[in-house]
């Protein structure tokens, strides 16, 4: 190409610069020549459209970056501005690219931690919230349920009082306050064999009066409820002849052809109607809603099917409903308190306003049966705090260790982002003055908060999916509610929440920092990215607040350890070991008479003592450990009861077999009741020693006498240790009765605790035998409730050891946080003084000055958390003191043992760092800089 054709394609790009302004002219016109002429010269071809190509490419390569480089321009003198249209969400666009690219593929190692200390506390958090939201927060799975009471014939403070059926019966008919109220009859576990089939199966039976659907706001997904005529039972006539029944009677008409004679009422009998649980309904009637009115068998009975609930997410309900009996007299007597009771409030009412009226009727109860009611003092509290009171204070505890956990975790992460854009403050800089606007630096760091917290809290859910089905597999047996823990909607509000909250308290600081940066402070000090000394504070001040932090969940931690460990290692007079314990009830209709009762358990006993897997085995109306039940007032012989004085109280225990031995259960003078104590021998009952302290403190107990619902005494032949319920509780007085004696009371439940003949013996073999030795009695019986002793003991303090396990999981990975967060703080110092280092040393510094220097800087951080956690730990001891017992909020061992924990996770960070300061070379170090 001649020279004349290459002066017109300059000519034709002077002459299309001549359309841009006169200041982008001046300023880039002659560069924009010269780099057009540049690339000209690199291109030689040999065609004249080769050369004509050679021309024109550069010259439209050169104009088509003109207006780029003049946006460009633009934005360099006006920093911070985004132009109009279309460029802000470019930019914020190629910014979130380039963040994204340097976070996961330059500086993986800085993400990956981030990440994971983002997703330790994030799920961790995420898990416990959807504890305390499934069982505090979430409404109860009833219609209105702020209207539902549960009433009480005491104060709470008294433990709930159980209603007799003569106080029911009154309040329901004088209440007005209530739009519906329903007797429970839940004393005790009550259960029925679902018989005619193959094997019987044992079911969940409760017993309520009319009005407990509808106070529960329980609609039936099939058929009715119960009505009130259903309560009270039928009377059915029997004909006798001769002392026979129906039948005989009937055949001796025929023959005779006398007319039948002797009619006869016979007990009263409650109504054969059932409801069902969903979910038997479900199972044995496969969802067809023709199963009202069919019929079911239990215990050999036909119980017609009247209605089927509808499926609830409320735990521990029924497989089936019976009516409860409210006949007067017999069980429902003033004297006898078994009852609960719940209620809907009418609409309007407050629980003030209900309690009011309670107050009164209480007073014309009073008035009616005076002898009965003399601590009557009804009143009624809402069904959620009965429910979820006891839980409240111990979930809130344990949320907020959780969130101070997730407080370290922040900081720890805030202070590797503060330190990574103190590394990145040349980048800025020059970007900068490269025209990178204030506006655009500040998203970019941002986005890269986000997108950690996003990844980290994606992560965490997971994590957090784990840990509750952990949880569900831990289930504390004293957490209401648990079975309806999952990460639902309201979870994932709350994780999105706290992402959101760790996002912008991660990225905000850094942020900001890089929107002010400026080419003189990124080249300021050699291009050190150092920073300040009020940087360095800051990232010791946030260290600091991590050290605090772990050391109030430490002593919080410590605090409830030590209360479980010293509830758990309270005397409770009985040993567990390695008994396995089950429930065993004999129907009514195959063993309705005592003798037929009493030969069972004798056969039963004599043939598992016969039993190579089988050491002990003994049975007792209730087991130690599983709550109180049966108090009943007695009569000490020839001692007179003084007017106003309470009568004698104590719990009373039917036992049979070795119930003692197996138990545990120390003899502390004369015998325990064995086979001697026989039908037709004379009445025996074992006292515990409360008991005889109480009321025979002259230590005459044995051999003295005593009236147990009966005319007949009783005579004490042995002193047992107080088999205490709850190690937080003080023992209460216990009779211990021989099953044999006291069969004709009532068909008694009896827990069944048998323990193996060596540790050879698991539970499953165990388990095996008995149900063999059972079948060969009778095939038709069914053990259910199977459990180690071990567990039931634990169930009272279940609670405390749920508390004591969580508070010391998080406060352990707090404390290593912090000691992370210590180290590369140290190790992020060492870096940038290293030649300070140096210069000290060659200036005759020696190693030990070095080491105490960077000592220093660890201890003061020590200290300073020290101060600020210690102040936290004593308010927290102060919190956590209604979940104390036995220990102090300022227990000095559980502060001690906090310290020494901190004191060497700091030390162990710390050490190396220094260790490495004092081993600088400071040659190396002065040559390389």
């Amino acid at each position: 190409m001649s020279e004349s054709t290459r002066d017109i394609w300059a000519a034709v790009l002077a002459l299309v610069l001549r359309l841009y302004p006169s200041p982008f002219r001046e300023r880039f016109g002659e560069d924009m020549q010269a780099l057009y002429r540049r690339r000209r010269s690199r291109r030689a071809a040999a065609s004249s459209i080769a050369r004509l190509g050679a021309a024109v490419g550069p010259l439209c390569q050169t104009l088509w970056g003109a207006p780029s480089a003049w946006l460009d321009a633009g934005r360099s003198a006006c920093p911070g501005q985004y132009d109009r249209g279309e460029r802000p969400m470019k930019n914020l666009l190629h910014e979130a690219h380039l963040s994204l690219r340097i976070l996961f593929a330059r500086q993986r190692a800085f993400t990956a931690l981030s990440v994971l200390t983002l997703a330790l506390g994030l799920g961790a958090s995420t898990a416990i919230f959807s504890v305390v939201n499934g069982v505090l927060l979430a409404p109860l799975p009833y219609a209105d349920p702020d209207r539902i009471v549960r009433l009480y014939e005491q104060p709470p403070s008294e433990g709930f009082g159980f209603f007799s059926g003569f106080n029911f019966v009154e309040l329901r008919e004088r209440a007005q306050s209530f739009e519906s109220l329903a007797a429970i009859s839940d004393y005790r576990p009550e259960g029925a064999d679902l018989t005619g089939q193959s094997r019987p199966q044992r079911l969940h039976v409760l017993r309520v009066g009319s009005g407990y659907f509808e106070s529960l706001g329980m609609t039936p997904l099939v058929g009715r409820t119960f009505q009130r005529s259903e309560e009270m039972p039928l009377n059915f006539i029997v004909v006798l002849v001769g002392g026979g029944r129906l039948e005989a009677a009937q055949e001796a008409a025929e023959e005779s052809g006398e007319p039948v004679a002797d009619v006869q009422l016979v007990a009263p009998v409650m109504p054969k109607v059932v409801i069902l649980s969903h979910g038997f309904w479900s199972q044995h009637f496969g969802g067809d809603r023709g199963a009202v009115g069919r019929f079911v068998e239990l215990d050999r009975e036909r119980f017609e099917v009247v209605g089927v609930m509808a499926a609830s997410s409320g735990e521990g309900q029924p497989d089936v409903w019976l009516p409860h009996n409210l006949s007067p007299g017999g069980r429902n007597h003033a004297g006898n308190h078994y009852m609960n009771v719940v209620g809907r409030l009418a609409p309007g009412v407050s629980v003030e306003q209900a309690n009011a009226e309670l107050t009164r009727l209480s007073e014309q109860l009073k008035e009616v049966e005076p002898l009965r009611n003399d601590h009557l003092n009804m009143g009624a509290v809402s069904l959620e705090d009965v429910l979820v009171g006891p839980s409240r204070s111990m979930l809130w505890t344990v949320f907020a260790a959780v969130a101070a956990m997730l407080a370290v975790a922040c900081i720890n992460v805030a202070n590797l982002f503060l330190v990574r854009g103190l590394g990145r403050g040349q980048e800025f800089g020059v970007r900068s003055a490269l025209g990178a606007g204030r506006p655009r630096l500040f998203f970019g760091v941002l986005i890269e908060s986000f997108a950690i917290s996003a990844v980290g809290g994606l992560l965490g859910l997971g994590l957090a999916a784990a840990s509750v089905s952990w949880l569900l597999r831990l289930r504390p047996a004293a957490l209401p509610r648990f079975d309806a823990l999952s990460i639902n909607f309201p979870v994932l509000l709350f994780s999105l929440a706290a992402v959101l909250a760790a996002a912008f308290g991660l990225g905000l600081w850094p942020a900001a920092r890089a929107a002010r940066a400026d080419l003189r402070s990124a080249f300021g000090s050699r291009g050190s990215a150092s920073g300040g000394l009020a940087d360095r504070r800051l990232r010791e001040l946030g260290v600091a607040l991590q050290v605090a932090l772990s050391l109030v969940l430490l002593t919080a931690g410590a605090l409830l350890a030590r209360n479980f460990a010293q509830l758990q290692g309270t005397e409770m007079g009985f040993d567990p070991g390695q008994t396995q314990t089950f429930q065993l009830r004999l129907p009514d209709y195959a063993y309705g008479e005592p003798e037929q009762r009493v030969e069972f358990y004798r056969s039963f006993f004599d043939r598992l003592g016969l039993q190579p897997e089988v050491g002990e085995a003994g049975a007792t109306s209730k087991l130690p450990g599983n709550g109180h039940r049966n108090f009943w007032a007695f009569h000490i012989e020839n001692r007179e009861q003084q007017e106003g004085e309470p009568w004698p109280a104590a719990e009373i225990r039917c036992v049979a077999g070795s119930s003692f031995e197996v138990l545990g259960i120390p003899v502390l003078a004369g015998r325990v009741l064995g086979p001697e104590d026989r039908v037709g021998a004379e009445l025996a009952v074992v006292v515990n020693r409360a008991l005889a302290e109480r009321y025979f403190p002259e230590g005459d107990a044995i051999g003295s006498a005593v009236f147990v619902s009966g005319w007949e005494p009783r005579r004490i032949v042995g002193i047992v240790a107080d088999a205490r319920h709850d190690p937080r509780e003080d023992a209460v007085p216990k009779l211990y009765v021989p099953h044999s004696q006291f069969a004709d009371d009532r068909n008694w439940d009896l827990s069944f605790a048998v323990a193996p003949s060596g540790p050879s013996v698991d539970a499953a073999a165990l388990a095996a035998r008995v149900d063999a030795t059972l079948a060969e009695l009778d095939p038709r019986l069914v053990p259910f409730d199977r459990r180690p002793f071990a567990d039931i003991v634990a169930q009272p303090i279940a609670r405390q050891r749920f508390a004591a396990q969580m508070m010391v999981i998080f406060a352990g990975v707090a404390l290593l946080l912090a000691a992370v967060g210590l180290f590369g703080a140290l190790a992020y110092s060492l870096a940038q003084r290293r030649a300070e280092i140096g210069v000290r040393m060659a200036l005759g510094a020696d190693r030990s000055a070095i080491f105490r220097v960077f000592l220093g800087q660890g201890l003061r951080v020590l200290l300073v958390g020290a101060v600020l956690g210690l102040a936290g730990a004593l308010a927290a001891g102060q919190w956590l003191k209604s979940q104390l017992h036995g220990i102090e909020p300022y227990d000095p061992i559980a502060f001690c043992a906090a310290l020494a924990a901190l004191t060497l996770a700091v030390a162990a960070a710390v050490i190396g760092p220094a260790q490495r300061a004092a081993k600088v070379d400071p040659a190396s170090v002065l040559n390389r800089e």
